[in-house]
């Protein structure tokens, strides 16, 4: 996590560094990403970075936890207000999760990163630990619809859990950016791409999702 010398930081100063280390990630796998790269491009001493973080692994796990603040917040501006149904209240979910897309393209594309494969141990602690926490909150998305009567009883809320995590991660952007001929690779280097996808295509993609989901797990 970021040293009390980051946040003393002058506010442009920080806002240019997580910039452009967003962006390093946004557009290479972590085992890739360059500390030197974003280094170069901010212009500052190379030692600067450790004045701030301890190491790479470091700067990342801050950077994907702030992904995840620029999520929720996203998620919250399109959510309704009201309770809604669980297909209903799944529906708002996966829109606000392609909005994200359109709306914070590099930050979404980062916060994809953390669920890639790493050489670096400690890091795929903390991929594992990502996973748990998403998992978890499906599951408990899942155990209050089957209490609605939404969902068939006799679904294993952890098998289900982990397919629809899936969807929610990786199958929706790759079944919007297929609407356009690209892919997640298209993203890398470009990922602000994401932005300029037609939002009518959004609505098209999560109503196909969801009469999937329907089929297969409705009551």
């Amino acid at each position: 996590m970021p040293k009390p010398t980051f946040f003393n930081l002058p506010d442009d100063k920080r806002e240019r560094f997580v910039a452009e280390a967003r962006d390093e990630f946004a557009r290479h796998p972590y085992d890739s990403a360059s500390l030197s790269a974003i280094i170069a491009r901010l212009g500052i001493a190379k030692g600067s970075v450790y004045q701030y973080f301890d190491d790479k692994r470091d700067l990342f796990q801050w950077l994907v936890l702030e992904a995840a603040k620029h999520k929720k917040m996203t998620v919250a501006r399109h959510m309704p207000s009201t309770e809604l149904p669980f297909f209903e209240r799944l529906e708002a979910m996966y829109v606000a999760g392609l909005e994200f897309w359109r709306e914070e393209p590099l930050w979404a594309r980062l916060s994809l990163r953390v669920l890639e494969p790493s050489k670096d141990e400690k890091l795929e602690a903390f991929r594992r630990t990502i996973q748990r926490m998403g998992l978890e909150f499906v599951t408990s998305e899942l155990e209050q619809a089957k209490r609605e009567g939404a969902i068939r009883t006799d679904l294993d809320p952890v098998v289900v859990g982990s397919l629809m995590l899936a969807t929610l991660q990786h199958g929706l952007i790759n079944a919007y950016l297929a609407r356009a001929g690209l892919d997640l690779s298209h993203l890398d280097d470009d990922p602000a791409r994401a932005a300029e996808l037609p939002e009518t295509d959004i609505l098209h993609v999560v109503k196909a999702t969801l009469s999937f989901l329907r089929d297969g797990i409705g009551s």
